[in-house]
């Protein structure tokens, strides 16, 4: 599981650099305002789920968060609430139903 650095948006914008998805699974801060921009450059649709670990605003219940990214396609994804997807060491899970070219950059607003 790799830890992927979040990049910060800034007035004058920012180049993103982008990580290649691990099979173990990735890492994220997810800190309100992040973001997951993910590219699938594969053949087949790749799915994607932040895993839950909380509770969100109010105290609800929060649920895994999952996205399917189609073939040769890209998606933004969040943003994630820390009460609701930082774990104890405050990082988000990722996981990747396929990895073969799909990569990943984590963007905060």
């Amino acid at each position: 599981m790799a830890q992927i650095s979040t990049q910060q948006i800034g007035i004058g914008g920012v180049k993103p650099t982008y990580v290649a998805a691990t099979a173990g699974g990735d890492s994220f801060s997810p800190e309100g305002r992040t973001f997951l921009h993910i590219k699938n450059g594969g053949g087949s649709p790749v799915t994607v789920t932040v895993t839950a670990v909380g509770t969100g605003p109010g105290g609800n219940p929060v649920s895994n968060r999952v996205i399917s990214i189609p073939a040769t396609d890209e998606r933004m994804f969040g943003p994630f609430d820390p009460a609701g997807f930082a774990d104890a060491n405050a990082n988000g899970a990722i996981a990747y139903s396929g990895v073969v070219t799909v990569t990943v950059a984590a963007l905060r607003l």
